[in-house]
């Protein structure tokens, strides 16, 4: 589901999934990261994916692929928020993305200025998108 919720807003953002493509992206990441056990699922996903191009398995160029970060649709908003941090913005430069999307007001940055720095000294991008 964690999979599926965060290409469903890519999705919403414009980048042109398919279904099949969704559920591929599902069962990967699932074989290897339980996001409903692992509380570090989102830096194992990036590690994956790091590990991934290194082996020369991703045949998208580095600076291709965006990480979205966002709640899940039965999610608890009002005590259970995704968070990001300059640890993600490490994972999302090592992994070779081209940056990160949150949605807006529903996602925790922490030390968001860390965060920016980082991302500038990397050349990617953070962006906030509405819910």
């Amino acid at each position: 589901e964690h999979v599926a919720d965060e290409m469903g807003t890519h999705r919403l953002v414009g980048v042109p999934y398919t279904d099949e493509m969704v559920e591929a992206a599902r069962a990967d990441v699932m074989a290897q990261v339980d996001p409903e056990k692992d509380y570090d699922a989102t830096d194992a996903l990036l590690a994956r994916v790091a590990r991934l191009r290194t082996e020369e398995r991703i045949r998208a160029r580095v600076g291709r692929g965006v990480l979205v970060k966002a709640p899940k649709e039965t999610q608890d908003l009002r005590f259970d928020l995704p968070a990001t941090g300059l640890r993600t913005v490490e994972g999302v430069a090592k992994a070779g993305l081209a940056g990160m999307a949150t949605v807006a007001g529903q996602t925790i940055a922490a030390d968001l200025q860390e965060m920016i720095a980082a991302a500038d000294r990397a050349g990617l991008f953070i962006v906030g998108s509405p819910p």
